[in-house]
């Protein structure tokens, strides 16, 4: 009876957390895969037009929130419309710009350290061996033209982790119209890092790579170099393809809310549990 209580809590909780958001993510990941879309074909070091994120420039003692910083173009996240974001020293970009508590060391997605409306793109914690260094900093820049544009947020040669990694160049990715969110590993010093990367809706629920919190930096080390890059790929999905779930006579089910593609669902019928999913053909 343990078992059925504890499906039944989790899968009540997840789908009350999935539903209350318009849309979620696909998930892939492709090592030396070169640049999303091959819109920014600047190798990783360069800074020419670049701007510099306003309370990321080292040195700094302690994680904090930079300045907020505006999209330059439309953006739905979870198809939520966001606006603006703001990063912190540790590799979380956060579209809850009033956020005020600090994220702190990385955990597996859902984490409840984390702002609501947030990408991990190899979140860290700060660095164990402060101040951060003298050039490091968080830089964005917008490429391409619409409706078509990236705007890049890159983390410049930063210095974070515990054990610390001494530099790490990285960027998540917000691409206009697609709605796509990448998380690009571009260039470090070593193959070290014990980093999480995913998407977050609130603290209930997420998609990340599952080998998060372990995801380490590119091995043996990624240069300058564009085709090393290893690239994640978040690709929005409507949730508005979701149906009710069968109701098998009189079982109990939960949860009693519509189901998406690929959800399983927990009966309870006489202390047996069956679970069931719905296709993802619909």
């Amino acid at each position: 009876m343990l078992r059925v209580l504890f499906l039944l809590i989790f899968f009540l909780g997840i789908n009350e957390s999935v539903l209350s958001q318009s849309e979620s993510y696909n998930m892939t990941f492709a090592a030396n895969s070169g640049n999303p879309g091959s819109i920014n074909t600047e190798t990783d070091a360069l800074t020419a037009g670049w701007t510099s994120i306003t309370g990321t420039v080292g040195a700094i003692n302690a994680d904090q929130w930079s300045s907020n910083v505006t999209i330059p173009f439309a953006f739905n996240f979870f198809g939520t419309a966001v606006t603006s974001f703001k990063v912190s020293q540790g590799g979380v970009l956060t579209f809850t710009t009033g956020a005020v508590s600090l994220p702190g060391a990385n955990t597996a997605l859902p984490a409840s350290g984390l702002p609501d409306l947030s990408i991990a793109m190899m979140w860290d914690d700060f660095t164990n061996t402060p101040p951060t260094g003298s050039g490091d900093q968080v830089y964005y820049k917008t490429f391409g033209t619409a409706p078509n544009r990236q705007l890049w947020v890159r983390y410049f040669s930063f210095e974070m982790g515990n054990p610390t990694v001494s530099f790490v160049y990285m960027s998540a990715v917000l691409e206009e119209t697609s709605n796509k969110i990448y998380v690009v590993d571009q260039y470090n010093a070593s193959a070290l890092g014990t980093t999480s990367v995913g998407v977050q809706y609130n603290g209930s629920f997420a998609v990340q790579d599952a080998a998060s919190p372990s995801i380490t930096h590119g091995s043996p080390t990624n240069g300058t170099s564009i085709a090393d890059n290893d690239v994640w790929t978040f690709t929005p999905f409507s949730l508005s393809g979701c149906i009710d779930p069968p109701t098998p006579g009189t079982a109990e089910i939960l949860p009693l809310t519509p189901v998406c593609p690929g959800t399983m669902v927990g009966f309870n019928l006489l202390e047996i549990v069956l679970d069931w999913v719905k296709p993802m053909s619909g």
